[in-house]
């Protein structure tokens, strides 16, 4: 069968599933398939493409290991080249994947990435390149400096998942949980992000000593009772993941009209705990609807792998959620 073919299907598949972060990790893997044929223009393309859906980009999930790069990229030889190069696209792809080399070596060349990301973004004004660069300060410890970005360069309430996620991780303020609940309402494929709430949901007060007004008189269904038990994370997370492996369409406004009180209940609660919350804070209201619960390239209504291609080498990627 014809690769493009068999890729057209899985993205169509991912679509009608609202599975964004399996759409997404699609487009990294097709990125690392580049990368190890030194084909950089295509991979940051891909590598976008992929910002454009994700929640969360770790590798929790192994997909770096599995594109083969781990075992053929020799990271020290990596890393020397990294700033011997002035190709925008090799320099976004080397920024973003010294993300995911091993911990030795981007704690050892974190000023080379740092640098490459700020060369690149000195001939792109691409937030892409700020996501990435406040990606990297994270892992430098300058937590504060990658808020600033994150705050500065991505204008709320438009900022996308992926920007929500990684604000909500982390600010540990009750901006922050509300950041995480508008991810996850975003996209409820991304197992990552309902971690991140749990986790913060039984903590007893947040970064400025508020507590969380929990409404626990809504608590309805068996997952949503799992999720409101504190040290019950394996349990709630074993019945999520089987709602992402099993429903039809995993799309936040379908899950809350469900007539199974099982994924409906859980849902709706997830929604009362937004509103409840985001009434304690004094900005602009982000109404969850049809329209901003998917991302930017699909709003746009561009499902064509080509023109999205092409629109991000012609410099129109925030057209498409950055």
């Amino acid at each position: 069968m014809d690769n493009s073919f068999q890729n057209g299907q899985i993205k169509r598949k991912l679509i009608e599933r609202s599975n964004f972060q399996g759409l997404g990790k699609h487009y990294f893997k097709k990125a690392m398939e580049k990368i190890l044929i030194n084909d950089f223009d295509n991979a940051s393309m891909y590598i976008k493409e992929g910002l454009n859906y994700l929640s969360c980009d770790c590798n929790n999930d192994k997909w770096v290991e599995q594109s083969g790069i781990v075992t053929i990229v020799d990271w020290e030889d990596f890393f020397s080249k990294g700033l011997k190069t002035s190709s925008d696209s090799y320099l976004f792809t080397f920024s973003y994947l010294s993300l995911f080399s091993p911990d030795s070596y981007i704690k050892k060349y974190i000023n080379h990435s740092l640098s490459a990301i700020n060369k690149y973004l000195e001939n792109n004004d691409c937030k892409y390149g700020y996501y990435v660069k406040a990606r990297i300060l994270t892992h430098n410890n300058e937590v504060h400096k990658a808020i600033a970005i994150f705050k500065d360069k991505f204008e709320y309430p438009s900022n996308p998942p992926l920007v929500k996620y990684r604000l909500g991780r982390l600010d540990e303020s009750l901006e922050g949980f509300i950041s995480l609940i508008e991810a996850f309402m975003s996209n409820p494929s991304c197992s990552c992000t309902i971690r991140e709430i749990y986790e913060r949901f039984h903590e007893k007060v947040d970064s400025n000593g508020r507590r969380i007004i929990k409404n626990e008189n809504y608590i309805k269904g068996k997952l949503c009772k799992a999720f409101s038990v504190n040290n019950n994370f394996r349990e709630f997370m074993r019945l999520y993941i089987m709602i992402i492996d099993n429903m039809p369409n995993l799309n936040f406004h379908l899950m809350t009209k469900h007539t199974d009180d099982y994924f409906s209940g859980f849902f709706n609660y997830i929604l009362k705990l937004y509103k409840s919350n985001f009434a304690l804070l004094k900005r602009i209201n982000w109404q969850p609807n049809e329209k901003n619960l998917r991302p930017m390239s699909l709003n746009n209504s561009v499902d064509d792998e080509e023109t999205i291609m092409r629109a991000l080498q012609n410099g129109q990627g925030d057209k498409f959620g950055y």
